[in-house]
């Protein structure tokens, strides 16, 4: 996370360090719902062959439960 924090840092961007545990894509639903955000913007491995559709996408779930808008980037 160092590198990511520094550029953030740096480049003056106001941000808070949050470390959950659980499914990746129910934790960041519940944060988007708890902080009220506005918009989801995430990026997708492309995964769309039959094993990433039986072991699940964190993109999928985002996309399903998210209560607002997701953007997803490859």
């Amino acid at each position: 996370m160092e590198p990511f924090r520094s550029v953030l840092a740096e480049n003056g961007v106001d941000f808070t360090d949050l470390i959950l545990e659980g499914p990746p894509g129910d934790k960041i639903c519940d944060i988007a719902r708890i902080e009220s955000c506005e918009m989801i913007i995430m990026g997708s491995r492309g995964r769309s062959d039959l094993k990433g559709l039986l072991l699940g996408s964190v993109a999928h779930r985002v996309l399903q439960q998210s209560p607002c808008p997701v953007l997803v980037v490859r």
